[in-house]
């Protein structure tokens, strides 16, 4: 068995500047690490998770507005996933499956402005003991 720890998810995005932008103003991410023109890195305020962004066109790109949300998205928990859904709109993101209970949970889906798919989790019970 190899002892790992998780670093990060990458995405090869077309515009990775406006995206990760968009994630600092709307999401409180941090750019951990950036490399203009090349790559960047963020994480959520634990600075626990985090996920690179990098613009390749000579490699393959996910069509992530064409990729279910069943088989790919990004989880972010939340405090108030109605208020949330409401800034997220207004920040051009678009509702795919509307607030919902899950076991105690309220998840719901959306796309952000790129297309990727985004679920919002107020959680009944932490799934680990962090901020």
């Amino acid at each position: 068995m190899v002892k790992s720890r998780f670093e990060h998810i990458a995405f090869n995005v077309p515009d990775m500047e406006a995206m990760a932008d968009w994630y600092c103003t709307h999401m409180a991410m941090l750019k951990v690490r950036h490399d203009p023109g090349r790559k960047l890195f963020l994480a959520d305020h634990t600075k626990v998770v985090v996920f690179e962004l990098y613009s390749n066109p000579d490699k393959p790109m996910i069509d992530l507005a064409a990729t279910t949300s069943a088989a790919m998205h990004i989880a972010f928990v939340v405090d108030d996933i109605h208020a949330s859904i409401e800034k997220l709109i207004a920040a051009g993101a678009t509702v795919e499956t509307p607030p919902a209970d899950a076991a105690g949970d309220t998840l719901t889906m959306l796309r952000d402005p790129f297309g990727l798919a985004l679920q919002l989790v107020e959680r009944k019970e932490a799934l680990l003991d962090r901020d």
